[in-house]
């Protein structure tokens, strides 16, 4: 399992804990189809918890269906969120695979529990170079991986920038619900202290 909120020496709180995984799936979905790109919610670690939204071949396949390429994407959000948490706003970023990514913290009680991130987009078509190189560091064949970037969505930078801001809006609400379970759990641990007590 991924990062832990770590509570007392007993009991650990995971973000699919303080927030289920059908309501996530279900706002990332929303968010996915109404901005046109990909997206995906992860736990502090980047391990998803969440199936992606609208992704493409090219990411499910070659990028996250790879043993290098599944690492890279999974430090790839988690840094983004870190980067976004340091900023105050989502920051879009190439990420390992040459697409244009974006990520934002979800947190509790101070701690990072998730990341909601989103991306794969271009803003031009695929330079050839750049990605036969890419597919020979993941291993995979460079012919297939470039006709794969061909088909992902191209949109303008502005617009990917939109979509981030966006992003990272949908992240401080599910950081509000998070806390809010969170707090709702701390105060029953002390409800039933108090009750074990007499």
């Amino acid at each position: 399992m991924g990062e832990k909120l770590q509570n007392d020496a007993e009991e650990e709180l995971y973000l699919t804990d303080l927030i289920d995984v059908e309501t996530l799936q279900s706002i990332q979905d929303r968010f996915s189809n109404l901005v046109g790109i990909a997206a995906m919610t992860t736990d502090a670690s980047g391990n998803p918890v969440t199936k992606g939204s609208n992704f493409s071949e090219f990411c499910s396949k070659y990028n996250r269906g790879t043993e290098i390429g599944g690492e890279r994407c999974r430090k790839c959000g988690r840094l983004g969120a870190e980067e976004a948490l340091r900023l105050g706003r989502s920051k879009v970023y190439e990420c390992h695979a040459g697409l244009f990514d974006f990520a934002a913290p979800i947190m509790a009680d101070g701690k990072m529990v998730g990341c909601f991130v989103g991306g794969q987009a271009l803003d031009r078509e695929p330079e050839p170079e750049k990605f036969y190189k890419i597919a020979g560091e993941l291993g995979v064949d460079p012919k297939e991986y470039y006709e794969a970037a061909k088909k992902v969505t191209i949109m303008p930078k502005e617009e990917i920038d939109k979509a981030a801001d966006f992003l990272y809006a949908i992240a401080n609400v599910l950081s509000t619900m998070a806390y809010s379970k969170y707090l709702t759990y701390e105060a029953s641990k002390e409800i039933k202290k108090v009750s074990d007590m007499k």
